[in-house]
This record gives C-alpha cells, sequence and structure tokens, in this order.
C-alpha cells in the first residue's frame, strides 16, 4: 500500500503506525508524543507532529540612502571596500611572490601559507620573515634538515625565545639577554650565518619541488571539485 499524504505541520510522508479496530492510522516520523494534531482524512487517522512549521527565508530589500548625508556614507563605504580588497590582492600577491622567491619555490603553497601564519602568529616582523626563511633554509641544509622543519624551528626558536630550539639549528644566543635585545639579535644572527651559507643546488631545488608540486596539484583539483 502506497501512502502519499503528508504531515499538515513539518510535511514529511507519514508512515504506518498500527490498526486500531481495522482503521490504519499514520503517523508522522517527527512526532514525539507531545501535543497530538490530527489530519482531516475520510478514511483515515492521520497523527501530526507539533514541530514549528518553517519559515521561507526572506531577503530584505537592499539598503536606499534616503537623506544627503546617508548616500554620502554609503558611497564613501563602498569606494572604502573596493579600494580596500584592491590593496589587499595587491599586497598578499606580491608578499607571496616575495616568499616564494626566497623559498627557492621549493614550498607548496600550503605549506608556505602555514609556514608564514606560523611565524606571524609568534609576531616575527613581517618585512623580515622572507628573508629569514631563506636563511633556514640554508641552515637546514648544513644539517640535513627538511626546509619545512627547519623553517619552522627558525620561526619557534626566536617567536618563543628558545636558545635550545636554535642551538639545534646551530644559532646561538647569549643567555640573559632582554626580552626586547633577544628577538633582534636571534635575526641578526641567523642572517649573518645564513649569508655565510651557499643556497641549495639546482638538483636539490628540484627535488624538492617534485612533492610542492604534487600538493599544489590537489589543491587546484580540489579548487575544480568545488567550483561544479
Amino acid at each position: 500500500m502506497t501512502f502519499k499524504h503528508k504531515c499538515g505541520v513539518c510535511g514529511e510522508v507519514l508512515i504506518p503506525a498500527y490498526t486500531q479496530y481495522g482503521q490504519p492510522i499514520f503517523i508522522c516520523p517527527n512526532f514525539k508524543g507531545r501535543t497530538t494534531k490530527y489530519g482531516n482524512n475520510l478514511y483515515t487517522l492521520e497523527i501530526w507532529c507539533d514541530l514549528q512549521p518553517q519559515q521561507p527565508h526572506i531577503k530584505p530589500p537592499p539598503f536606499r540612502p534616503q537623506t544627503t548625508q546617508q548616500k554620502r556614507a554609503y558611497e564613501t563605504s563602498l569606494k572604502y571596500d573596493g579600494m580596500f580588497e584592491t590593496f589587499q590582492k595587491i599586497v598578499a600577491n606580491r608578499y607571496l611572490t616575495e616568499l616564494k622567491t626566497h623559498t627557492y619555490g621549493i614550498l607548496s603553497e600550503i605549506e608556505l601559507l602555514k609556514q608564514t601564519n606560523l611565524a606571524l602568529e609568534l609576531e616575527l616582523p613581517i618585512l623580515k620573515i622572507p628573508l629569514l626563511f631563506q636563511n633556514a633554509i640554508k641552515l637546514g641544509r648544513a644539517l640535513g634538515l627538511h626546509p619545512k622543519k627547519a623553517i619552522e624551528a627558525i620561526s619557534k626558536g626566536i617567536g618563543r625565545k628558545s636558545w635550545m630550539i636554535l642551538d639545534n639549528i646551530g644559532i646561538t644566543i647569549k643567555r640573559g639577554l632582554k626580552n626586547e635585545d633577544w628577538v633582534q639579535t636571534a635575526i641578526q644572527k641567523v642572517l649573518q650565518k645564513g649569508s655565510e651559507l651557499p643556497d641549495p643546488t639546482n638538483e636539490e631545488i628540484e627535488n624538492f619541488k617534485i612533492d610542492a608540486e604534487t600538493e599544489n596539484g590537489l589543491i587546484r583539483q580540489g579548487k575544480k571539485f568545488r567550483a561544479r
């Protein structure tokens, strides 16, 4: 027997519950035994739920400035949003380009963002981060560390003011320095020591790029899936 009647409250299809005196009874799957609402059907007894019917979402009308002051404020706000969006895009793109250049393009885009966000959260100077990443890679190369491990060590060592973390990557900081002097001293040490070391070879760079391109490919593929 196919029953296609629906609950008059929530719209769910009613299901057979039991039979009383030979009369079929159909009940809403959302019925919880609270206030019983009965449907009006000549041949069957319908038990509806007591859920509140969902109200359709009504989009409010767009704002229309009424006064001269409102119009001026509205247009100024629109202009600001457009300028700020452009500013964000230009600055972000240029900064990411600088980061990619200083890290020899051997980190995937998601790994580069991860390491940059970590450095920013640890309050490393934003203008120094590209150079710190570059020298971290060179320091890590001298010790056989993967670039992302070396970058993470430099960020955490400086950000957390940990002489032990930096010591593990070849940077020695004199103990007893004040907090304001500690960060500057650590940055200078990293940049100075890193400048004395050679850059990774083209063969090393290409080898690291294999994993980076694989992850970048996943990002592009995922974007296509999400755009469908």
